[in-house]
């Protein structure tokens, strides 16, 4: 499928799938302790579960990682409006324009411009403004003639009834009139206020400071939501260089932080590229999934097949108000996106009790490492019969849980890297606070 700049993103079967729920924990303290905190244990060995006290704060703050909680509080914002907000702020900009077009259309049909209603006019259009700024300028980057009320439309009309020049009434009033029923058309609104793809504010909060490009998949179940944000580059044969596109599998299960350029029609089998590990990330109405080639003496992504079903499902804490899991993948062909689940609580205070909870059932931690410039927590967890070793740190009011894998700690550290570029990182030489 080509799509113009900023087009809406060709997701199979997004549309009909669920995924999952989960929310947000308390803040971790910077105690670091050794990636082998646990003394070294075998990679095949079942860990026995430890206490773990709730962490002290560093002194002087209530929280150790200040500027990350206000990170993940924006980027959880953020979220939450798109899941949330979005579909009903749309509707509202649309009758909100409407009522000023309303005017417009009067103004065409009279047969003589008063200023008195070029005045009616703009008192519409100061309401089109005061709604843009409140509910769309945090979120996208508007056009700028909606952002003032006597902007370059309004202010020719005006220019030309004040001359009496009728002719250069009507035309301003044209484009006028052509100006906002564009604003408020399928295409404009589908490109330049997008939710898939979100390029604006969102993408920019997922992304730490000076950091590359990045494909993000966005997951908010308990609203049905399914997204993706990237740098504005979309299926496109405009020579951007990257195309974000997805692939379901045979079993339903699909990848879609996935980007390179490539040909059209562009399936499955294309690929020739199968993960080093051949195992990878999907999604599908339950949650996330690890995908497993069944047929390791031929390359084949159609090959792969569930092999760990809802792999956070075990850890979803009952207390949560919320929840959300973001992938991350860089501007690659690879399919190694690493999933995020984000699980969102009452305050700092009941995040950092679920924590504790967690660690105690259904399984433990092992000591802690450092991931993206900051001490987490290596966790584990049973999924059926199957020990799963993940990450996890509490962020302000947030729990968040990185990576689930049957593969221990020791045997899999070089992927993590990738957290680093994300709001979850820090830049060389950055410091937290501030």
């Amino acid at each position: 499928m080509l799509l113009t700049r900023r087009g809406v993103l060709a997701i199979a079967g997004l549309g009909a799938s669920g995924a999952l729920s989960g929310c947000f924990g308390g803040s971790d303290d910077g105690n670091s302790g050794s990636s082998n905190g646990d003394g070294g244990e075998a990679a095949t060995s079942t860990p026995t579960p430890t206490p773990t006290p709730t962490p002290t704060p560093e002194a002087g703050t209530e929280l150790a990682y200040p500027t990350l909680a206000q990170r993940m509080a924006d980027v959880w914002s953020e979220l939450d409006w798109f899941a949330t907000e979005y579909s009903s702020t749309m509707r509202s900009f649309v009758i909100t324009v409407n009522q000023l077009r309303t005017r417009l259309d009067e103004l065409n049909a009279s047969t003589g411009i008063s200023l008195e209603q070029v005045d009616a006019v703009e008192a519409e259009s100061t309401d089109v403004v005061d709604f843009v700024e409140a509910n769309l300028a945090p979120h996208f980057d508007v056009h700028p003639a909606l952002l003032k009320a006597d902007n370059v439309y309004l202010n020719n009309i005006r220019r030309a009834v004040r001359r009496g020049d009728r002719e250069a009434q009507r035309s301003a009033l044209e484009r006028a009139r052509l100006f906002y029923r564009r604003v408020v058309s399928s295409p404009y609104v589908q490109n330049e206020l997008s939710k898939r793809p979100i390029y604006d504010t969102l993408y920019s909060k997922l992304l730490a400071p000076e950091a590359g490009d990045h494909v993000f998949g966005l997951l908010y179940p308990d609203e049905g939501f399914l997204s993706v944000a990237h740098p504005d580059l979309t299926e496109s044969t405009a020579g951007d260089g990257v195309q974000q596109h997805s692939h379901e599998f045979p079993s339903g299960h699909v990848v879609y932080a996935h980007a390179h350029g490539h040909s059209q029609p562009h399936t499955l089998t294309d690929h020739q590229n199968d993960p080093e590990s051949r195992e990878l990330y999907a999604y599908k109405g339950g949650g996330i999934t690890i995908l497993e080639d069944t047929k390791l003496w031929r390359s084949g992504l159609d090959d792969f097949k569930p092999l760990h079903e809802d792999v956070f499902g075990p850890i979803r804490h009952p207390d949560r108000t919320a929840g959300a899991c973001v992938t991350v993948n860089g501007m690659t062909a690879n399919f190694t996106s690493l999933p995020v689940y984000i699980q969102r609580f009452d305050s700092v205070t009941a995040a950092r009790q679920a924590r504790d909870e967690l660690f105690r059932n259904p399984a433990g931690t092992s000591g802690t490492e450092t991931l993206a410039e900051r001490s987490w927590h290596r966790f584990f967890y049973q999924l059926g019969d199957v020990t799963m070793y993940a990450y996890l740190i509490t962020v302000g009011e947030f729990v968040v849980t990185a990576m689930p894998h049957p593969n221990s700690w020791e045997r899999r550290t070089e992927e993590f890297a990738r957290l680093t570029g994300t709001w979850l990182g820090l830049s060389p030489g950055q410091p937290e606070s501030g």
